[in-house]
């Protein structure tokens, strides 16, 4: 039988070898917990929207290249997507008769303020066949993110199925989906390489699309320092170098507490959390810069960001009672960022660069 292409692949997907166009009247109904919730509205106007663009470019096929694309209307409000009969694909056999006109998403929780380790996940799609009782497709799920995690996964159906073809057309389905594990993460490295936020957000889109759940946003490292400290604004001064990265971000290489917040609203958005990870007490060139007086007497202290890999002797000083008051400050800062449980340092890393090392004795107690 004919498959259908998806990934990930849910842990359950019978496919009838059928499809049904799409309307040319197609609405999405909020039912249940998903009536109130903003994240799901925001997802479902999302999905339309790639649904017009899918529309457009089918139309694009069918009329040459014309303008009649434009007239594919989203009606926002009413979470409805409208494109005339003209732009109607039934050379295949298939009526607009016996289109998909309606997609009910469903859900029993509320909105999340923040997302967690034990976010429950996981959803159950039905695209119904020809002869089946209304409605045409539904996404049920216990969580606002399980049915996010559907929207993608109907999506993704949609573009696959829709290849080739001047109207966009859906598989009938029925799939049941929920994570084998609860952290499916992602690690960017802006600290050795910086990215514009335009480029965060569209990593975030892709990690989305395949049901990833964490962004990991390494912050700083040996070659770099990205986020905006108030308390210690030597430290994102010091410890960025726009000259080195044509992508610096309106002339700077670090990022504001208020563009890291739009990060974080951003992928909440998607169903993602945010995780930063900071490089100390190992990893600390890009701080020892402008705190030299934070690493060990016995040790030289950096003059300029690395531009290489591997490992660089530059850690703080885990004897230096100030090494731990600067360090709670950057930690008050990073946590009125970032409301995610988890952050991620560089302690073990501490151990095996220097701590292990160290000639003090009371140095290797701490580490």
């Amino acid at each position: 039988m004919e498959s259908v292409a998806i990934q990930p692949r849910p842990n359950a997907l019978e496919f009838s070898g059928e499809h049904r166009l799409l309307g040319r009247s197609f609405t999405i109904s909020l039912i249940d917990g998903a009536e109130s919730s903003a994240l799901i509205r925001a997802a479902a106007l999302r999905f339309l929207e790639r649904l017009q663009h899918l529309s457009k470019r089918g139309a694009a096929g069918l009329t040459g290249g014309s303008a009649a694309g434009s007239s594919v209307e989203l009606d926002r409000a009413a979470l409805t997507l409208r494109r005339p009969p003209a732009l109607d694909d039934d050379s295949d056999g298939r009526s607009a008769n016996d289109a998909v006109t309606t997609l009910v998403l469903r859900c029993t929780e509320a909105d999340p303020m923040t997302l967690s380790l034990d976010q429950a996940e996981g959803y159950t799609m039905k695209i119904q066949g020809r002869s089946a009782a209304a409605p045409d497709a539904t996404i049920e799920a216990k969580s606002v993110v399980g049915v996010l995690q559907g929207l993608e996964a109907v999506a993704q159906l949609a573009f696959t199925a829709s290849e080739g073809h001047g109207t966009p057309r859906l598989p009938v389905v029925i799939g049941t989906d929920s994570p084998r594990f609860p952290w499916r993460g992602l690690l960017v490295d802006v600290a050795r390489h910086f990215m514009p936020l335009e480029t965060l957000e569209t990593i975030i889109d892709g990690a989305a699309a395949l049901r990833m759940n964490v962004l990991h946003l390494h912050l700083t490292d040996d070659q770099g320092w990205r986020f905006q400290s108030t308390a210690y604004p030597e430290f994102h001064l010091a410890g960025t170098d726009s000259s080195r990265n044509a992508d610096a971000q309106g002339g700077r290489e670090y990022y504001t507490p208020q563009e890291l917040q739009s990060i974080v609203a951003y992928a909440r958005e998607r169903g993602l959390r945010v995780v930063p990870e900071v490089g100390f007490p190992a990893h600390a060139t890009s701080l020892l810069l402008a705190r030299p007086d934070l690493g060990p007497p016995d040790t030289t202290a950096p003059s300029a960001l690395a531009d290489t890999w591997g490992v660089h002797q530059t850690c703080l000083d885990v004897r230096n009672e100030e090494v731990y008051k600067v360090v709670s400050t950057l930690f008050e800062e990073l946590a009125a960022v970032f409301p995610d449980e988890c952050a991620r340092t560089t302690t073990t890393h501490y151990a095996l660069q220097y701590g292990s090392k160290c000639s003090n004795v009371e140095c290797r107690g701490l580490v």
